[in-house]
């Protein structure tokens, strides 16, 4: 049914709304943001709100967040308000992922892993 939508190309217009409902969808919120990404990936950014819905989804966050840094990675901000949104429903799985994510983030930044700063939220 979403395919079908979505190939209605001037009928429906793809807004933070739509994508923030896919990512945070606890059922098929990976399946959607695929679809939304591969038909529609041009109409729409990745936004902190999108992100956080990812981060409070207990049932495919995780994978949705993958998704999302798989293919928008310069556009996921992980932010102090995305890291509450995966702590704030005992996420443990989307919280691992939130800072693994991060933490590479601050390590490309320094140059590697070891550098001597420490990780902060």
């Amino acid at each position: 049914m979403v395919a079908i939508l979505l190939d209605q190309q001037g009928d429906v217009k793809i807004t933070e709304g739509v994508v923030k409902a896919a990512a945070g969808n606890d059922e098929s919120g990976l399946e959607v943001m695929a679809l939304i990404l591969e038909r529609r990936g041009d109409q729409f950014n990745i936004t902190e709100e999108v992100v956080k819905a990812a981060a409070a989804n207990s049932g495919c966050g995780s994978e949705v967040m993958a998704l999302l840094f798989m293919q928008r990675r310069d556009e996921v901000k992980v932010t102090k308000e995305v890291v509450r949104a995966a702590a704030g429903k005992s996420q443990s799985r989307n919280m691992a992922f939130v800072l693994e994510q991060r933490a590479r983030r601050c390590d490309h930044r320094r140059g590697g892993p070891g550098s001597g700063r420490e990780f902060l939220v």
